[in-house]
This record gives C-alpha cells, structure tokens and sequence, in this order.
C-alpha cells in the first residue's frame, strides 16, 4: 500500500470529521450516556464496528472494481462502465482498499471521539440546547460556504442563471 495514499485516506477523514459527527454524533452522545465502565466499552465497541465496517466495504470496493476491470476485458460493452468507475477506485487490490478505508475510518473517528464529550458537556450548560444550537449554527455556515465556492468560483456552472 502506498504511503502516501494511507496519509490521503486519514487527513480526508480528519478533513470529513464534522461530516460524521452531524451523521452520528447525536448517536455516539447517546452511548456515552450510559453509566460507568459500560461507557467506554459501548464507545470502543461503536468505533471498532465503524472501522471493521468501512475496512469491509473497502476491501469489496477494490475487489469489484479488479473483477469489473477483469470482466471489461471480456464484454467491450462495459469498457464506458469501467471507465467511470475507475475514476473513483484508488487501490488495486482488496487489502488496499481495506487498509485505505480504515485509515479513513481512524482519522474521521477523532471527530465521533470528541463530539460525545462535547455534546454532554453542552448539555449540562443551560437548559440543555446549546448543542442543538451550535449544531445548526454549523451546518448553515457549511452550507454557505459551499453554495458561496459554487458560485463565486465558478465551480457549478449549471447553477449559475
């Protein structure tokens, strides 16, 4: 596996953090609320399900993409197919893709480490909606800031009257 590529894989997670937090932080806040020594087992467990998984799936991306490759040499029909695919494989072999997807998974897991800390620990501020409040406030500046990229820098044409 290329170095290089693994470094790629865990800065995009690191990058991709508050992407997981909005997708699952609410659900690792609500294992962290569990009582004891029961916390960091359910909070292990969770991440050592997350990294098996996207290992997992990584490892079948690469691997259809290598019998795609394979089967395209067989039927021209698939070679536009291949093509497109391709473009989004960045390992050769299934190993790869597994070993690629969990560097992913272990940089994006920071996030999903700190958000339930954080979200307890805003619950206990108040009565209890600044976590709601600073969630939201997240999301419509990410959402600016994306529609405002489209826009000024011309990345989206076809959005553009």
């Amino acid at each position: 596996m290329q170095t290089s590529l693994a470094l790629t894989a865990l800065v995009m997670g690191l990058a991709g953090g508050p992407h997981c937090v909005a997708m699952c932080g609410a659900a690792c806040a609500g294992m962290g609320q569990v009582a004891g020594t029961q916390q960091s087992r359910a909070l292990l467990s969770f991440q050592g399900g997350r990294l098996l998984g996207y290992s997992l799936m990584g490892g079948v991306a690469a691997f259809s993409v290598q019998a795609l490759g394979w089967l395209t040499l067989e039927s021209a029909a698939l070679r536009p197919v291949w093509s497109m695919l391709h473009v989004a494989a960045l390992t050769g072999n299934a190993l790869d893709g597994a070993l690629t997807m969990a560097c992913f998974a272990l940089g994006s897991g920071v996030s999903l480490g700190f958000a339930p800390w954080l979200m307890l620990k805003l619950k206990t501020l108040g009565d209890g909606t600044w976590g709601i409040r600073l969630a939201g406030l997240a999301l419509a500046f990410t959402s600016g800031w994306g529609l405002w990229l489209g826009l000024a820098h011309n990345q989206a044409p076809w959005c553009a009257v």
